[in-house]
């Protein structure tokens, strides 16, 4: 097999991947089924590149959409149900944890400014006793 007969091949099973939103089983179920069809297609008809695998399966979106039809649409259901809660919890822990890193450190700024102005003022103070001192 060339190289870019398996850049196609590749590139072909990715995209029909990133279609494929179903449960993990069925989905490497797919998978598995999708390679031995892709083997079987190469000894058999020596496909040059990405046109000749879309001109045999259709586009990935196509593919993609074939399989998920003969999913039970009660599971997919559940599954997008599922995957929407799991992308709704990740973006709100996302998003408290970048507001809880922007609150500490301003924080954090806000506090070593304090500090800073302390220790300058002290230091102007022992600057002005040691000038009184010497005079």
């Amino acid at each position: 097999m060339n190289k870019n007969l398996d850049k196609a091949i590749k590139k072909y099973m990715q995209a029909t991947k990133r279609l494929l939103i179903c449960p993990k089983d069925y989905r490497s179920q797919f998978i598995d089924d999708m390679k031995r069809d892709m083997e079987h297609f190469i000894q058999e008809n020596e496909p040059k590149g990405y046109s000749d695998i879309t001109c045999y399966f259709g586009t990935p979106a196509e593919l993609a959409q074939t399989y998920l039809d003969s999913v039970p649409k009660d599971e997919l259901a559940k599954y997008k149900i599922k995957r929407k809660a799991y992308i709704t919890i990740m973006s709100i822990i996302l998003v408290t944890f970048l507001i809880g890193t922007i609150v500490f450190s301003g924080i954090k700024l806000s506090t070593s400014r304090k500090l800073e102005k302390f220790y300058i003022h002290e230091s102007m103070e022992v600057l002005e006793k040691i000038q009184n001192d010497n005079f």
